[in-house]
């Protein structure tokens, strides 16, 4: 183990040490400020009747006073606040069950990070413990990602039928792709480091 101590001296400055807790008190703040929020969220969700939430159109016509002096001016609506009175029980819970999985997925990869700079202010860079920080941490991006939108477009399906009795055809889902982003960049640096892992043992084995 002397060779890999000695090799991660060489390459981590006290900058770098301090710039990964520093990664870690971040990690922990908006970990408590997306509690405070999710926990808010549910609140409203099931203080208020009716219920309030962010639907998708597909270029809707409605009318703003947009125009000279307020005028009303026609306009091509993709999302939209949506109030629906008594929506379904199913619906009610898928929405809040959004609003967990998404504060859980959060916290679940803060909590994977931290553990990842808290290693490498150790010095313990290519370590199976790193590499399956960041595994865990793209899987859950990817399946909180998949859970929330589901259940998303329970809760929507159910507000749109509660309003217009099942007679508007409203959008089923709308997908929001951008996740899958981090998913890809977290599964590139958990190949990254395993493959160092890897290179690293091996560096070890001819010393």
């Amino acid at each position: 183990m002397e060779p890999t101590q000695e090799a991660a001296d060489a390459v981590l400055t006290r900058d770098d040490r301090w710039n990964a807790i520093g990664t870690v008190a971040i990690a922990v703040m908006f970990g408590c400020a997306t509690i405070a929020v999710g926990v808010a969220e549910i609140v409203r969700f099931v203080a208020g009747d009716p219920w309030t939430m962010l639907a998708p159109f597909t270029g809707e016509a409605a009318q703003v006073p947009i125009g000279p002096n307020g005028e009303l001016r026609e306009v091509a609506v993709e999302s939209a606040y949506i109030t629906a009175p008594g929506i379904p029980a199913i619906s009610a819970a898928s929405l809040i069950a959004a609003v967990v999985v998404t504060m859980v997925a959060t916290l679940a990869v803060l909590a994977c990070v931290s553990v990842l700079c808290l290693n490498i202010a150790r010095r313990r860079i290519f370590t199976g413990t790193n590499t399956r920080a960041l595994t865990i941490a793209a899987l859950t991006v990817g399946i909180g990602w998949a859970l929330s939108m589901i259940l998303q477009t329970l809760a929507i399906n159910g507000a749109f039928a509660s309003i217009s009795d099942g007679d508007y055809d409203n959008v089923l889902a709308q997908v929001n792709f951008t996740p899958l982003l981090g998913v890809f960049v977290l599964g590139a640096l958990a190949t990254a480091f395993r493959v160092g892992e890897r290179l690293q043992r091996d560096t070890e084995g001819l010393v």
